[in-house]
């Protein structure tokens, strides 16, 4: 009787990973430490150090938590996108992503027009009908649009990060293609670092590559040219 053993490179690995749940949630903290003790003044006239001089200069890092949610999207979106198409996989981001955020953007709205607020947190002033939906798209800042909350800065890097990958999820998902795709993305933040604001983003490209390359060693295992 012969048993025939699947290669690594083959097997799907589908399974929730509870750890990054609670990395999230370390991070999530963290960056609200670091709004609510560095940098929000809260009363409009003082800053956070004032009321919390001892814990700020701990909170102070906790804006790190960003460049983790980055690498955390690179290794999730290249676990999950694996076996989708481009539809599946535009379908699975905007579930994931827009129902919360269309939540979050109204509830903003309503109340900074109930109570406006211009200073000491992200916001200036009451928004417009207009800009409002604009913000609903999640594309604001192309179109020059204030956001509603300037918090929600990094939606745009995640989104063009995800259509990045979904062009690649097209083309089709190996472990080379996701290798050669995240080399070519940090090679031309280095030589076109003008096109940062659109497509190279060399300040949060070399996360989000992270992620993807934690990704493979996952799928294909730690050693180079293991996966095809």
């Amino acid at each position: 009787m012969t048993t025939t053993i699947e290669p690594k490179a083959a097997v799907r690995r589908t399974s929730r990973l509870h750890a990054l749940d609670g990395l999230r949630l370390v991070c999530a903290l963290s960056v609200a430490g670091y709004h609510y003790s560095v940098s929000w003044r809260m009363d409009a006239v003082h800053p956070p150090e004032y009321h919390l001089p001892t814990a700020s200069h701990g909170l102070i890092y906790g804006f790190l938590g960003v460049e983790v949610f980055f690498l955390i999207s690179g290794f999730v979106i290249g676990m999950s996108a694996w076996g989708r198409t481009p539809r599946q996989f535009a379908v699975a981001r905007a579930a994931r992503l827009y129902p919360a955020y269309w939540a979050c953007v109204i509830l903003t709205a309503v109340v900074v027009t109930v109570r406006p607020v211009s200073t000491g947190v992200p916001v200036s002033g009451v928004p417009t009908v207009g800009q409002v939906a604009v913000n609903l798209t999640m594309l604001a800042e192309p179109f020059g649009f204030p956001l509603v909350d300037t918090v929600y800065w990094t939606l745009w890097a995640e989104l063009r990060f995800y259509l990045m990958f979904a062009l690649l999820v097209a083309w089709g998902l190996s472990c080379r293609r996701v290798a050669g795709f995240a080399t070519v993305w940090l090679i031309s933040g280095l030589v076109l670092p003008d096109w940062g604001d659109v497509v190279t983003m060399p300040q949060y490209a070399p996360y989000f590559v992270i992620g993807l390359a934690l990704c493979l060693m996952r799928r294909y295992g730690p050693t180079p040219g293991s996966g095809r």
